[in-house]
């Protein structure tokens, strides 16, 4: 329960939830497991399912009706797609190197540091220019699509926060911000279920009988924090600036650092 929790909430939240759960898994004594990755991660792909319900039935229909339209929904669906590429493309070619990567604590805090900084440059005046805070859905160029796709696909390193580096490229590409959080979450999606059936090809689901109980918590508390996250990033985006996040991921990554140079685990 605690690391799909974890998992929910950071997910979504822009502080890295892989990072976050390595560092969890040392923390408790735990080791990751595939199913239990591809459980959680189904976790929170029914929590965007279930926030982003009405955004998604407007896509597909929009899509399947007139695919070539520019009318919001059809075009959201194009731009999705656009998006989801780099990370595809990423995920797949340099998986094992990112595994490995994983075992890094020092990468896995040097992530973080990253993000911080990304969070915390994206609210400086600049980024966006003439379009900041005024691009929705029908003005958003294939190029806005594609700038966020490759930040996404940057987010597989270890500590590099998907929402936080996609909600970032969004907004430096002039996006509204509510609306940048929102395609974020759009964008996660595909994301997180091509991630899960990539690990789940490489699972032998055989003998799976003793983890069904833990599975089924950890499903159901990613699925509960990751509404909660989307839910309060939503109406935060609104209200203030993500730069309180970019504190957080530097404290975190800096004590990692720390923790990691004292011997306390190895640094891979």
């Amino acid at each position: 329960m605690f690391l799909g929790i974890l998992q929910g909430l950071t997910e979504f939240l822009p502080v890295s939830s892989s990072g976050h759960l390595a560092l969890a898994h040392r923390l408790v004594g735990t080791s990751g497991t595939i199913v239990f990755d591809v459980g959680v991660h189904v976790g929170t792909a029914l929590a965007v399912a279930v926030v982003m319900r009405r955004e998604l039935v407007s896509v597909i229909r929009g899509f399947v009706s007139a695919p070539f339209r520019k009318d919001g929904s059809a075009r959201l669906g194009i731009l999705l797609i656009v998006t989801t590429i780099p990370a595809a493309v990423a995920g797949y070619v340099f998986h094992d190197l990112v595994e490995q990567a994983f075992d890094s604590v020092a990468l896995v805090g040097l992530g973080l540091l990253v993000t911080g900084l990304l969070l915390f440059a994206v609210e400086r005046p600049g980024p966006g220019g003439a379009r900041r805070g005024s691009v929705g859905v029908t003005q958003m160029r294939l190029w806005d699509a594609l700038v966020i796709g490759i930040a996404q696909a940057f987010a597989i390193l270890p500590g590099i926060s998907r929402s936080g580096a996609t909600i970032c490229a969004g907004l430096a590409t002039g996006l509204k911000r509510e609306f940048a959080a929102s395609y974020s979450f759009l964008a996660s999606l595909p994301v997180i279920l091509g991630a899960g059936v990539l690990e789940a090809t490489s699972v032998d689901w055989s003998g799976m009988g003793g983890q069904v109980l833990p599975l089924a918590f950890g499903m159901a508390s990613s699925f509960v924090s990751g509404v909660v996250a989307m839910t309060f990033l939503l109406s935060l985006v609104r209200r203030r600036r993500l730069s309180g996040f970019a504190y957080y991921v530097w404290a975190v990554g800096l004590a990692a650092l720390a923790w990691g140079s004292r011997g306390l685990w190895p640094l891979g």
